[in-house]
């Protein structure tokens, strides 16, 4: 199964290491520092090692701001690892992407990432 992270995030202007849901706008304030609800998808999500297909990079969002309806983790393309980015992935070869047929960084990360 292909597990999909967003479009494509370049870290080399924000600092980023990775999109995790620590660093994402649709976590939801929380005391926990490893694990949140999240605005759109259903149950807790983990701050330090989840990341899915909607990150987005932002402060958290109060919890006024979470969605009726939530999706599941699958629908959302949740998956938990220590790092997902292009050297992580199973098309990246040194600084280049096999899939797109391009140069990437080895810190950056798009929507075909595979393990």
């Amino acid at each position: 199964m292909v597990r999909k992270i967003p479009l494509y995030v370049d870290h080399s202007k924000d600092g980023l290491t990775d999109t995790k849901c620590g660093t994402c706008a649709m976590r939801l304030t929380s005391p926990s520092a490893r694990f949140a609800p999240c605005a759109i998808v259903e149950q807790q999500i983990s701050l330090l090692r989840g990341t899915c297909n909607y990150w987005i990079k932002g402060p958290a969002s109060s919890p006024d701001k979470a969605s009726g309806s939530k999706m599941t983790k699958e629908t959302a393309g949740y998956v938990l690892r220590d790092k997902v980015v292009c050297s992580t992935c199973m098309h990246y070869g040194p600084n280049y992407c096999k899939l797109w047929q391009a140069k990437v960084r080895p810190g950056d990360c798009c929507i075909a990432w595979e393990d």
